[in-house]
């Protein structure tokens, strides 16, 4: 995982506030089902001149209204108690329990922290702490628990800003843009431009402190030059006019001297193409299946598809986000055409066949992994129809690890070989001596 870091053109800078944070506990009890959740959100109060100020009302806990802030505590009502938080000191509320005719029990809580905090170190700690996670469980990606975290950091991050560090303004453009911070990939252009834009305009590449750029060339380990100056009007332009005046990274920026390592679909989650998958049914005196995955290189123009069993298709026009296919009549797929099932087509006698197609954006990793499960799931099934296409599928997975090996994951290798070297796979299946693989 390259590193990444963030430049204030100062050492041991410190941006001190006050903050509380706010835990809010919800649970209910239905018959003998219970479910609890739990959501963090952070106040910052240093420079908050009118008083009262409410929160969110998160997981129906109820508003917080926070009445006075001093040096020693905070005073806050939660429905319609009061409470002092006191500095350095963590505040539990009792349990409210809610009307709710239709639960057999409805609970609600707080947890309030009145703390002095370093933004800067705050941000990049729990940045740190974040990225780690992205990078060991991705599937952590989106849930509250991430969010919560991804929360914190922005706030931290823009009260700096806000109090003197506008040259963080390119950081906090690619965190609040980027899903897995793990891969710093840009996946929200719109809000990644809108915010350089307002950095922009609120001098982050100005005056005698050079910093910003130092943080825009950050970026460029994870996303293309050409992508941020064709998207963010005016980028270029300051960064020109930057080198031109003398500023050195400025000229390294657009000598290129930043190299974009582009991650593989196993480094990066968000990595993804075009995927068509078409499963062909025979329906006849005898049942046979099988299975075809084609890529984005393989989705050309005027392309004749071999679907097993003397099936074809025959691919048209190839757009961007779109193709045409061609099999009893033509098709428009778009992406998100999931799980399309033609009419059934006679093929020879009483022999019928029909397709199931789907065509999306994928992510090849993930979706090897998919495939993967459905064939043992396929071979541990007490159903014969499931065996069907398991060879099918088998090849498949192979055509897929064979392309990831070719695209950089070469520790794959090791991977491809035990596919090759047992039949039975449900050695890859739950409690398999190769599960690990698939995690």
């Amino acid at each position: 995982m390259e590193k990444f870091n963030f430049y204030t053109g100062e050492e041991n800078s410190k941006v001190l506030c006050r903050s509380i944070g706010l835990t809010y506990n919800h649970s209910t009890m239905d018959m003998s089902v219970a479910n609890s959740s739990q959501r963090q959100r952070m106040i910052i109060l240093t420079g908050v001149k009118k008083f009262p100020i409410e929160s969110e009302n998160w997981c129906g806990c109820g508003k917080t209204q926070i009445n006075e802030v001093t040096d020693q505590y905070v005073d806050l009502t939660w429905r319609g108690r009061n409470y002092k938080a006191f500095l350095r000191d963590s505040l539990q509320t009792g349990t409210v329990y809610l009307d709710n005719p239709y639960l057999s029990r409805e609970e609600v809580s707080m947890v309030y922290e009145y703390s002095e905090v370093d933004a800067l170190k705050g941000a990049v700690g729990l940045f740190n702490d974040t990225r780690i996670e992205h990078k060991e469980s991705p599937s952590t990606i989106g849930s509250n628990y991430d969010a919560d975290a991804r929360h914190y950091v922005l706030t931290l991050l823009k009260y700096a800003i806000d109090n003197g560090y506008k040259m963080l303004y390119p950081s906090y453009a690619l965190l609040s843009a980027c899903r897995n911070w793990s891969s710093l990939t840009i996946t929200d252009m719109p809000t990644f431009v809108r915010l350089m834009q307002q950095g922009i305009k609120e001098g982050c590449f100005v005056g005698d402190n050079t910093t910003g750029f130092d943080n825009l060339a950050e970026i460029l380990t994870f996303n293309k030059l050409e992508d941020l100056f064709e998207n963010v009007p005016g980028l270029k332009k300051v960064v020109e006019q930057a080198a031109e005046r003398g500023v050195e990274m400025a000229s390294w920026i657009l000598e290129g001297v930043f190299e974009y390592h582009e991650m593989t679909a196993c480094e990066n989650p968000d990595k993804k193409e075009s995927v068509l998958m078409i499963h062909t049914y025979i329906e006849g005196e005898q049942r046979r299946e099988d299975y075809h995955i084609y890529v984005e290189e393989q989705i050309k123009p005027n392309t004749t598809l071999d679907l097993g069993y003397g099936v074809t298709a025959h691919i048209g026009e190839v757009g961007k986000d779109w193709l045409n296919l061609t099999w009893d009549e033509e098709e428009r797929l778009e992406h998100n055409f999931y799980c399309y099932e033609t009419e059934p087509k006679v093929i020879e006698g009483n022999t019928q066949a029909y397709l199931e197609i789907k065509f999306d954006k994928r992510n090849l990793w993930k979706e090897f992994k998919i495939l993967m499960n459905h064939i043992d799931f396929n071979l541990v099934s007490s159903n014969p129809d499931n065996k069907y296409c398991i060879e099918g599928e088998k090849r498949c997975a192979l055509e897929l690890i064979e392309l990831l090996i070719e695209r950089g994951d070469t520790h794959l290798e090791e991977l491809k070989g035990i596919m090759l070297e047992n039949e039975d796979w449900t050695i890859f299946g739950l409690d398999g001596e190769y599960e690990y693989w698939l995690k």
